[in-house]
């Protein structure tokens, strides 16, 4: 904590708060009760841990508007239930432009058998020295650790939230 004073706009605050109920409100149950949730994900050759996020626990920015797009895209057409995951790769905190992806369902494997997967394909990736990073599954198994120790509600991966638009220091 740098000590420095946040103050709210209480105006700006309660139209986020309306905007941001009404879109978790609006997520089916099945996907908010993953929020927390540590499992393995695959995108392309790489299989490796994942946190699958509540889109309102990453900063304004970037991420949070590619998780928007397909929500709302999801809206239009009456398609909630086929809403992807914002996830965050473990491990991937160096480069965090890559940290995040927005993930179908189908991507996700259930936490035994994506780590064993996982386990798997770093044994390979050590040997062969290509197709893999040892490296990023390495620090990605070492955050998850860390993170299976917390409740779910209290987990965030390496994300430095910056304030809300309604948030002034």
């Amino acid at each position: 904590d740098d000590g420095a004073e946040v103050r709210v706009d209480e105006e700006k605050k309660k139209k986020f708060e309306q905007e941001r109920d009404e879109i978790l409100g609006n997520i089916p149950k099945e996907v908010k009760e993953r929020f927390g949730e540590i499992c393995f994900a695959r995108y392309g050759g790489y299989t490796g841990p994942v946190l699958i996020l509540n889109p309102y626990h990453v900063s304004p920015g970037p991420v949070r508007e590619e998780w928007m797009k397909m929500y709302n895209k999801c809206k239009e057409t009456n398609r909630l239930e086929f809403m992807t995951h914002l996830v965050y790769w473990y491990g991937a905190y160096m480069n965090l432009d890559a940290a995040f992806s927005v993930l179908p369902s189908r991507n996700l494997l259930s936490f035994d058998k994506g780590k064993k997967e996982a386990e798997k394909k770093l044994v390979a990736g050590k040997k062969k020295k290509k197709e893999y990073s040892p490296e990023l599954l390495e620090r990605g198994f070492e955050e998850m650790e860390k993170d299976l120790k917390k409740q779910p509600s209290e987990r965030h991966g390496y994300v430095d939230k910056t304030p809300e638009e309604h948030e002034v220091i």
